[in-house]
């Protein structure tokens, strides 16, 4: 250190050359870090899209890859970046869930550093995301307050039944107008009989056709009838199929998916949705609105609009009456396609896959 000594304002100068690489490496690290998550947590999503097991990686494979060099481009400040590197962990059937993770190291010339012999630095980044089973519910209008928009609304339902893997999940749906109409059980029966199953009945393993889904959305059309007392016997019917599962059986995450119009809402009890909830099961409301809907009913009998009845039946945060000791759903207003779009998008993206810190 002997270009140092007794030279005060050039240990002040080095010191601050010094500060600028550290600086120039802790935006490359903070970038480094977000890349990896974007990529792991896309990776895991992607696992849902996977045929068998190889084509699941792959598709991670090829997500992770692609989300990592969208977010950290190459030669990010001269970093020259070796990965992303994807592990993935072997699903085990009793854990119900999938792990990955993405690496990468990035190595960062020092441009003032060198002066004391470290000309670069390695920066090491991994993120671990999770994938947890899903046992889920669609509970869909098909009164004729849709009867414009049906057609439509059913194509991005269909959509969203698809992001989910029909290896590890289990899907069921139910339907209402003047009755509700369990299309296919959580165990993919395609039209079972309407008796709700009894609890603990139901012994399948993971998984759904998605040809199943195929099938029931093209064959679905609304019904020229107002939904009246069908919303809450649909909320129970879901619920009964959720139950009906074998406890040992029953996937980490529960949910029901719940699309209706305000007024169909309504008419589903507060009671109904907090026995769900005090199962574990969380409740996603998407309401029905804007030019969504074929006319616009007079509000609910308890005074309030349809998004606050939505919103209690899913006890989401805003709900002015949040049970913190019970699951936390989501509601959402879908005025228009896209609105709905992004609700279901939503939905689904927060359902299963999570980044572990």
């Amino acid at each position: 250190m002997k270009i140092l000594q007794g030279q005060p304002k050039g240990q002040i100068l080095l010191l601050a050359a010094l500060a600028v690489d550290a600086g120039r490496a802790y935006g490359v690290k903070a970038k480094l870090h977000a890349a990896v998550d974007a990529a792991s947590y896309e990776a895991a999503k992607a696992l849902a899209q996977g045929e068998d097991e190889d084509d699941m990686k792959e598709k991670a494979s090829e997500a992770a890859f692609d989300y990592f060099r969208a977010n950290f481009p190459s030669d990010y400040f001269g970093a020259q970046c070796s990965g992303p590197e994807l592990e993935l962990s072997e699903r085990k059937s009793e854990q119900k869930m999938r792990a990955l993770s993405v690496s990468a190291t990035a190595r960062l010339p020092n441009i003032f550093a060198g002066i004391l012999g470290w000309k670069s630095i390695d920066l090491p980044a991994r993120s671990r995301a999770v994938r947890k089973d899903a046992d889920v519910v669609l509970v869909l209008e098909s009164s004729d307050a849709l009867r414009d928009s049906f057609p439509q609304v059913k194509q991005r339902v269909a959509t969203f039944s698809d992001r989910f893997s029909q290896h590890d999940d289990r899907m069921s749906l139910v339907t209402f107008a003047a009755g509700a109409d369990p299309v296919i059980s959580i165990c993919g029966v395609y039209n079972p009989a309407k008796d709700r199953p009894g609890a603990g009945t139901f012994n399948c393993g993971s998984g759904y056709q998605k040809s199943n889904f195929a099938k029931a959305f093209l064959e679905l059309s609304p019904q020229m009838a107002a939904a009246a007392a069908a919303p809450e016997d649909a909320m129970k019917q879901a619920q009964a199929q959720l139950d009906g599962l074998r406890s040992d059986l029953r996937a980490k995450k529960r949910a029901i998916v719940l699309l209706a119009s305000d007024v169909a809402a309504s008419n589903i009890k507060e009671e109904t949705a907090a026995t769900a909830r005090k199962e574990k099961v969380f409740i996603h409301a998407v309401e029905i609105a804007g030019s969504l809907k074929a006319s616009t009913p007079a509000g609910a009998a308890n005074g309030r609009s349809g998004g606050e009845n939505m919103k209690r039946l899913a006890n989401s945060r805003d709900s002015g009456a949040h049970e913190k000791e019970e699951p936390t759903g989501s509601y959402c207003a879908a005025t228009d396609l896209q609105q709905l779009e992004l609700c279901l998008e939503k939905i689904a993206n927060g359902m299963t896959v999570s980044i572990e810190q």
